[in-house]
């Protein structure tokens, strides 16, 4: 709902304009940006952010340039870090027992032996055991994340790099597929045409194996069949053929619509997007096939194995698929992509994450729009949700709550912080954890929500302050900070400092608050922010303790943690 003071607003100011732009098109502005923005014009801006391989990153390129496996093909990084673990031990669950699992895992239940059945959960200690296997792949992944939405300048880019991974959401529990999976499909294909990520997505092992399409088959009798004339056959080939594949065929146990269901519900068509059951079991039946090579996931790439596909013409939508092995899957991926429903479903997600929990119809018609007329354009249908009149409204403004991620990059951002990432790591990742945003951690297919409600409670505030003081105070290892340019920077993003009341109460309380303190510095700050005018504080005069506390109130205030 929107404020009735904020309803009455005139035009934002062109400082209001360029923060605005920097906080939605990216994880918030560091010291200097303002002035950048405003020298080279919002429009100049807007149009670099759209077209990130014009813009020179050269400072996270270098931050990155140790972190080999981030460059590293999937099959390359199953050669250098081979799974040590039995095979056994890496059976994946079906995608509905995956949080059942994990809590179980959670609990601490389970054998330790190295032969558990598949499903089984496993105890802490040989979890963290086979986790060991993956660290290098997977110390890289979650710190290469953290970099990039902090140092890169491609800002636009991380943003929607991150609204993809949320969308397509996967089991990032396998580092070497999660990798792969953001680095080759989603990254590189961010800003292009949505068939082309969605099919891309489609055939990664990431995704076969998480909404266990791999394991998708027509009836056992059916490929009983297909399989007697190989095993009958006079060719060496033939019988290496069934040799192979015995393993996998014995797994896989008939028709998986699990992918079927997600393609259609989150990927495309949306809940509402008017296809049926019957629609999910013939999509379901043109991906069958669609598996991994070998059968086993750890041998990682997309193979069609005509041995498990499900015969026979297909309907979806309306549409006859005539039989053809493949093409069915690649025709369903086709009509999906360019359907109304998945234009006003993506458009409409990503209209939210631009400009408001309840995104503004007119803008998601004309998102729609171009996504219809331009063959699904990311980048034509980011540039009509910018450029639209609802982007800077000022009801708009300040009207989405950062996630977790967004809060993180920003204040880290804000304070222009020089990090070294291998000693603040842990506490960086624990604060997201804590606020409700493990980094890759999901563990449903719909992928973290983008709405305030998800993100706004009593508990998520404390932390979200604690991590403000942690920040100012120097607390986070790792982490230099230049509290006098945040300090400057804040205040010319209209961010209110906290009253001398607000700082005496803060100076005598504890140093760690506990439940329920440290809310009402944040509650006041809410009032402040509502046009009450505090008294200014001489902090450069009042020691570097008082700093801290002036900058750790206007990070953990409200204004800041708006966006």
């Amino acid at each position: 709902m929107v404020s009735p003071i904020r309803a009455r607003q005139s035009a934002l100011s062109e400082t209001e304009r360029i923060v605005h732009a920097l906080n939605r098109l990216g994880y918030g502005p560091r010291p200097g940006d303002i002035d950048k923005v405003r020298a080279m014009t919002l429009p100049v801006y807007v149009e670099q952010q759209l077209h990130p391989e014009r813009i020179d990153d050269r400072v996270v390129e270098a931050k990155l340039a140790a972190y080999r496996t981030l460059s590293m093909s999937h099959a390359e990084l199953l050669a250098a870090y081979p799974p040590v673990a039995p095979e056994a031990l890496r059976q994946r669950h079906s995608a509905l027992q995956k949080r059942e699992t994990a809590l179980a895992r959670a609990a601490g239940g389970g054998t330790e032996t190295s032969a558990l059945p598949s499903g089984a959960p496993l105890s802490p200690r040989l979890f963290r055991d086979m986790a060991g296997r993956d660290r290098p792949v997977a110390q890289e992944f979650y710190r290469g994340k953290l970099l990039r939405v902090v140092y890169s300048d491609r800002q636009l880019l991380e943003l929607v790099v991150d609204f993809w991974m949320n969308h397509f959401n996967i089991n990032y529990g396998d580092n070497h597929a999660a990798t792969d999976f953001e680095n080759h499909v989603v990254r590189p294909l961010a800003l292009g045409r949505f068939h082309d990520l969605l099919a891309a997505t489609a055939k990664r092992p990431a995704m076969l194996e998480y909404l266990d399409n791999w394991l998708s088959a027509a009836p056992a009798e059916e490929v009983e069949q297909r399989l007697a004339p190989l095993r009958g056959s006079s060719s060496p080939a033939d019988r290496l053929t069934v040799q192979r594949r015995l393993p996998f065929l014995r797994r896989a146990s008939g028709l998986n619509e699990n992918y079927a269901r997600e393609l259609m519900e989150l990927h495309t068509l949306g809940v509402d997007g008017g296809y049926t059951q019957q629609d999910v079991i013939e999509v379901a039946k043109c991906f069958t096939g669609w598996t991994i090579d070998g059968g086993r996931e750890e041998e990682g790439s997309f193979r069609f194995d005509p041995l498990i596909h499900v015969g026979g013409d297909k309907v979806v939508l309306g549409h006859t698929i005539a039989a053809g092995g493949i093409d069915e899957g690649e025709q369903v991926l086709r009509i999906l992509s360019r359907h109304p429903s998945t234009a006003r479903f993506v458009s409409t997600k990503l209209v939210r994450r631009l400009i408001a929990d309840d995104p503004p119809a007119e803008v998601v018609d004309a998102a729609a729009r171009t996504f219809l007329r331009t063959d699904g354009d990311i980048r034509e249908v980011l540039r009509t949700i910018i450029t639209s009149p609802a982007f800077f409204a000022p009801e708009h403004h300040q009207a989405k709550v950062k996630k977790p991620i967004e809060l993180v990059a920003s204040t880290l951002r804000a304070v222009n912080a020089d990090i070294d990432m291998d000693a603040a790591f842990q506490r960086l990742a624990q604060a997201l954890a804590q606020m409700g945003e493990p980094l890759y951690s999901h563990p449903s297919p719909d992928g973290f929500p983008d709405v305030a409600p998800a993100w706004v409670n009593t508990n998520a505030l404390l932390r979200r302050l604690h991590f403000a003081l942690a920040v100012a105070s120097g607390e986070v290892p790792g982490v230099t900070r230049d509290l006098q340019a945040a300090r400057s920077l804040l205040r010319e993003m209209g961010v209110p400092e906290p009253t001398p009341a607000q700082l005496a109460r803060a100076q005598t309380a504890p140093a760690k608050p506990q439940e329920g303190q440290g809310q009402p510095m944040m509650m006041a700050g809410e009032s402040m922010a509502m046009g009450a005018a505090p008294a200014a504080i001489d902090a450069e005069k009042s020691g570097a303790g008082v700093l801290q506390l002036v900058v750790a109130g206007m990070l953990g205030g409200p204004q800041f943690q708006k966006r």
